[in-house]
C-alpha cells in the first residue's frame, strides 16, 4: 500500500492511497491496481481493478468521480469569473499511449439542482450590445439555476482538453 498527503495526477488530489501489486518479467513490468483513491474538491476519485503493462502499446482504465463540489473545483482550479454550486459524479476513461494521455467520452453529471454564475467583467456591455440572443444568454448565465448539469470531457493525447457543458433549467 502506498499513501500520500497530496498527488498531482493531471489534477491535484488530496490523501492519495493505492493498493497494488507489481511483477517484473524481464524488461516488462505489470502492475495491478486493486484500488487507488484520492480526494478531489470535497469528493473522491477512484480507480479499481486496473492493469498497466509496460510492454503494452497502450493502457486504459476508468477513473470514477464521486460527489465533487463544483464550487471547490472551480476555486481549486482558479477558474476566473465562474462560480457554481452542485455536486458532480461520473466516469473519466483515461488512456496512456505513445502519443501521451487521452480522455475519451468522459462524463460528469449532477445529482440535483444548483446554480451557475458567470461574471462577464468588462466584456458584459459589449456582449449585451451584440444582439438580442447574446444579451439573453449573458443575462441568463449571470445567475442560472439548473435542475441538471452534464459535462462531457474529451482530450486527445496530442491536443487540448475539451469540455461540453449541458444545463437543464
Amino acid at each position: 500500500e502506498l499513501t500520500a498527503r497530496s498527488v498531482t495526477a493531471g489534477v491535484p488530489l488530496e490523501g492519495g492511497r493505492a493498493r497494488f501489486t507489481a511483477e517484473a518479467r524481464g524488461r516488462e513490468l505489470a502492475v495491478h491496481i486493486r484500488e487507488a483513491t484520492g480526494g478531489l474538491a470535497g469528493g473522491t476519485v477512484l480507480v479499481e481493478d486496473a492493469r498497466w503493462n509496460s510492454a503494452a502499446r497502450s493502457n486504459a482504465f476508468d477513473v470514477r468521480v464521486r460527489d465533487v463540489q463544483l464550487s471547490r473545483l472551480l476555486s481549486d482550479w482558479h477558474i476566473e469569473g465562474i462560480s457554481g454550486t452542485g455536486r458532480l459524479s461520473g466516469v473519466v476513461p483515461v488512456r496512456f499511449g505513445p502519443e501521451g494521455i487521452a480522455v475519451e467520452d468522459g462524463h460528469l453529471d449532477t445529482a440535483g439542482p444548483g446554480v451557475i454564475q458567470v461574471d462577464w467583467g468588462s466584456a458584459r456591455e459589449t456582449l449585451v450590445g451584440s444582439g438580442e440572443q447574446v444579451a439573453l444568454t449573458v443575462r441568463a448565465l449571470e445567475n442560472f439555476h439548473y435542475d441538471s448539469l452534464a459535462v462531457g470531457i474529451d482530450r486527445p493525447a496530442d491536443g487540448a482538453l475539451a469540455l461540453a457543458v449541458g444545463l437543464g433549467p
